[in-house]
């Protein structure tokens, strides 16, 4: 997902990619630290912000990243071959849904809070 998001956006800090995915920083670290060390993203420094590194996508990278998406297009092709048409147009309806809900949760807890957790007075957390 991580490796995706650099190959279509382009580089980026690390803060701006925990935000686009709804992933915690830590998270990230750990994922590009992988990508890295695999040789499918590298670090450089942030020409606006010396103290900043950005995150992109070497060519092995990008190559990696065409390849799963192919062998994974040809897997949904197959198994969607057997779906009718109707059901195929209902998961897009249903999927649709599924990610405006997720990412209006995900806007709810920015903001401080979702419904069903109460965010705890003065403390900056959601109650459990």
């Amino acid at each position: 997902m991580l490796l995706g998001r650099l190959v279509r956006d382009g580089e980026r800090r690390a803060t701006d990619l925990a935000a686009d995915t709804f992933l915690d920083l830590s998270t990230v670290s750990r994922q590009i630290r992988c990508l890295v060390d695999r040789g499918l993203v590298e670090r450089k420094q942030d020409p606006d912000d010396r103290r900043g590194t950005l995150l992109s996508a070497t060519a092995a990278g990008v190559a990696a990243y065409q390849h799963y998406r192919e062998q994974r297009n040809e897997q949904l092709a197959r198994i969607f071959d057997a779906w009718e048409p109707e059901d195929r147009h209902q998961l897009v309806l249903l999927f649709g849904r599924f990610n405006k809900d997720l990412a209006e949760r995900h806007q709810q807890q920015l903001l401080g809070g979702y419904p069903g957790r109460p965010r705890v007075a003065g403390s900056g957390r959601a109650r459990r």
